[in-house]
């Protein structure tokens, strides 16, 4: 025995010394250099690409085995020798354990790759410079060798090779060393300086819009403990820039993987992606974070099967908009991805955003490379909108209401084709009024189609508060509540630019809305509906028509604001509404000039540059009637019988009035430039009849009007006692001013024009009287005297005297 043990030991320092003797030699005597040709052959033959070592390979033997190589550059097929390299690197180092070796297995102490570089990119039809790897990987000739199959008793399913529990040891090995397969460790894995540039032309085509260019600098990796089929943990860092948009990030990655290449199963665990970036564009002073934690990750790349749960995505952003203020998000969601069936699910779908918004929901995405199709549900819980805004320095002074957006939620069945979603069955909540129906809008918002309805809904509390209107107020109670606010304050002479219409211009709208009572500037209206639709800046107003106190108002009309000028155009018909009601809701005030029932209708047409534009270009013409109206503050039948007594020097016979009631009031107009004429109107007062022209100046805020009243021809019906003579003439009243003005400073006895109409009163009655003596017995006697011919002539000349 002890002479075996001696055998044995002189046998083992033999093979150590011809080992030892062997690498001494090898390092010695063999230059490694002397393979490069057979090396770049046989990259060519086995991956396509054409490789250039133009530095040294080198062997290092203390304290461990291994190889280095240094200035490796990687061209694609038929790449120009003077364009970057698709590939690069400036050494390689690979470090081997000897004594695993003897055992038959491989243990790389390390793999250091330094100055790596990859030149990814993407032409105009959508092909990656890389596909022609993939092409050559997928053409079988291009491997001479056959895959070696796992024995069918050895082989885990996939779910399996997921679920197993790693011990740390490799499971299910063979006993016997000459069956054992090949078992390759490597204890780290180390890319320092690494660099990868990306530029797609294929993203942004058609738009003019810069190519994508991305560079991944100072990319560091580090893996430890890489054995296959086994987690180890990984390490990632690298600097992200770019230009178009321009943004400047740092990336890092932990996680522990696993992974089976022969079979393409990989998973991932504990992943931690972490990002801090710079972008310009949403705040330039101020870095935005966004982290992803990742518990699980399975993929099996041969089945396109990607499943994930507990995806969390933590993002802290700093949008200039916010004043500095942090925008807080968190998305979480479960993915389920099959990319063979084109089919990706996200289950347990939650978007919060502090304590006040809460979206969650569900969404199937199937088809996903031909019409992707979508379907799933969303729901908002019910939270404070308002405080969510407060929270980020965003304050609601522009609405009226102190508790608007108070309390805001929806649920809805979510639909979708293409590049098109689409909100169905939407349950709209807002501060206890519901909105139902659908909403559909393009991803890039450029199309919005919807259909609502409530049976209920007040935009008071959503709109500027009337302190803000004040003077605009004070010319709706004065009669100018049509006017444009435009014109309710300020200069008159200013120039007001239009909004931009740019977003009109670029998108499509079908909209449609119902309501059952609705609250606008105070005004109630009932049973209200809308539908218009915009065709890149062509605005077609198809309908519009609501209840308003006991009438009924509606409209068409058109826009076109595809250029400068604008055009507009309008029709709208007012049918019995009470103005007293409508004014005293609009302006806020119960004591209003103005009452009656009001009918209405007019063809209106303007083009504008400018605010002011609208109404001072303003043309068309329509229609008025005012029945059982009031005038408030004017006694016109009063002011009439005052100046009838000084005429016939005589003393009042009426007592003053406070209003004057309107019986009828009615009238053709046109509208020219802003200015609004009229010369038929027609009307009645207690005991008077009106008749009456003038114009009023709608930009000017000023009306003239001029009215002949003639007293009625019952004398028991009339305003006031006059004599026949003055019955018979009909006396003008001026009413002038302004839409602010005081209704008792409006209208007065016009003097100027009674002595006009006097004038041409007496004159027409001595020209009715000359014509009746003439066409007597004194024209009968010219004729005799003069012949008929002759007669006639001096009867015409007569008859001029007066003309």
């Amino acid at each position: 025995m002890k002479g075996l043990f001696r055998a044995l030991l002189a046998a083992v320092g033999v093979i150590a010394l011809v080992v030892v003797g062997g690498v001494i030699y090898a390092t010695t005597f063999f230059d490694p250099n002397d393979l490069k040709p057979r090396l770049i052959e046989a990259a060519k033959q086995r991956t396509g690409l054409d490789v250039a070592l133009d530095g040294p390979i080198s062997w290092t033997f203390y304290p461990r085995l291994g190889v280095s190589v240094e200035d490796v550059t990687v061209r694609l097929p038929d790449q120009p020798a003077d364009s970057v390299p698709f590939a690069a690197l400036d050494r390689a180092d690979v470090k081997v354990r000897f004594a695993p070796l003897l055992a038959g297995d491989i243990s790389i102490d390390g793999v250091v790759i330094d100055g790596l570089s990859l030149e990814l990119e993407r032409d105009d039809s959508g092909r990656g410079n890389w596909q022609a790897v993939a092409d050559h990987f997928a053409d079988p000739a291009a491997s001479a060798e056959a895959p070696v199959e796992t024995a069918p008793a050895q082989r885990l399913s996939d779910e399996d090779w997921f679920s197993q529990v790693d011990t740390g040891e490799r499971s299910g090995a063979p006993r016997t060393p000459a069956d054992r397969p090949l078992a390759v460790d490597i204890s780290t894995v180390q890319v320092t300086q690494g660099r990868v540039h990306y530029v797609d032309h294929y993203l942004y085509q058609g738009s003019d819009h810069p190519p994508l260019d991305i560079r991944l600098d100072n990319l560091r990796f580090n893996g430890s403990n890489v054995a296959p089929g086994h987690f180890f943990p990984i390490e990632l860092a690298f600097e992200l820039n770019s230009q178009a948009p321009e943004v400047s990030s740092q990336v890092t990655l932990n996680a522990r993987v696993k992974g089976d290449p022969g079979r393409g199963l990989y998973a991932m665990e504990n992943l931690a992606l972490g990002t801090n970036s710079s972008i310009p564009a949403l705040a330039p002073e101020r870095n935005q974070r966004l982290d992803l934690t990742l518990p699980s990750l399975e993929i099996a790349l041969d089945r396109g099967r990607y499943r994930a749960s507990g995806v969390s995505f933590n993002g802290e952003f700093h949008p200039q908009a916010l004043d500095g203020n942090a925008l807080l998000l968190r998305l979480g969601f479960d993915l389920d991805a099959d990319m063979l069936e084109q089919r990706v699910r996200l289950d347990a779908l939650q978007l919060d955003s502090g304590s006040q918004l809460k979206l969650s929901g569900s969404l199937l995405v199937e088809s996903l490379f031909d019409t992707p199709q979508y379907q799933g549900l969303l729901a908002l819980a019910d939270g404070s909108l308002r405080g969510w805004l407060a929270d980020r320095g965003v304050g609601l002074e522009g609405m009226a209401g102190d508790q608007a957006l108070n309390e805001v939620g929806f649920d809805a069945a979510l639909s979708g084709e293409g590049s098109r979603l689409t909100l169905s069955d939407l349950q709209a909540r807002i501060d206890g009024q519901t909105l139902e129906g659908m909403l559909a809008a393009d991803f890039d918002g450029r199309a919005l189609d919807f259909d609502l309805r409530s049976p209920s809904l007040d935009l008071d509390p959503y709109l500027p508060p009337r302190e803000a209107l004040e003077q605009d107020a004070a010319a709706s109670r004065s009669g100018g509540w049509l006017i444009s606010r435009a014109f309710a304050e300020g200069d008159a002479t200013a120039i007001t630019p239009l909004p931009s219409f740019d977003a009109l211009n670029e998108s499509a709208i079908d909209g449609r809305l119902a309501i059952e009572r609705l609250k606008l500037r105070g005004v109630d209206f009932d049973q209200a509906s809308l539908r218009f639709t915009n065709d890149h800046g062509q605005v077609a107003l198809q309908h519009f028509s609501a209840g308003l106190y006991g009438g009924r108002i509606s409209a068409t009309g058109s826009a076109d604001l595809r250029q400068s000028p604008i055009s507009l155009d309008l029709s709208p018909q007012v049918e019995g509404v009470a103005l007293e009601p409508m004014l005293s809701a609009y302006s806020n005030e119960s004591d209003q000039r103005f009452a009656g029932n009001l009918q209405a209708q007019a063809q209106l047409a303007t083009q504008a540059d400018s605010v002011e534009a609208l109404l001072g270009n303003l043309s068309g013409q329509g229609r008025v009637a005012i029945v059982d109206g009031r005038l408030r503050g004017v006694d016109v039948p009063g002011q009439i019988c005052a100046a009838a007594a000084t005429l016939s020097a005589s003393q009042p016979s009426r007592e003053p009035q406070s209003d004057t009631p309107i019986e009828r009031l009615e009238g053709t107009f046109t509208i020219d430039h802003g200015v609004v004429h009229s010369d038929d109107l027609e009307g009645a007062v207690p005991g008077l009849e009106l008749t009456g022209a003038g114009q009023s100046d709608l930009a000017a805020r000023r009306f003239d009007l001029l009215f002949h009243a003639g007293f009625v021809d019952d004398p028991t019906q009339r305003a006031c006692g006059v004599s026949a003579q003055l019955s018979r003439i009909r006396l003008p009243l001026r009413c002038e001013g302004e839409y602010a003005g005081a209704p008792g400073e409006w209208c007065r006895f016009d003097q100027v024009a009674f002595a006009e109409e006097l004038e041409r009163g007496g004159r027409e009655a001595l020209r009715q009287h000359l014509n009746d003596v003439l066409e007597g017995d004194i024209g009968a006697r010219i004729d005799d005297a003069l012949g008929t011919q002759d007669g006639q002539r001096v009867r015409d000349v007569l008859r001029g005297l007066f003309n």
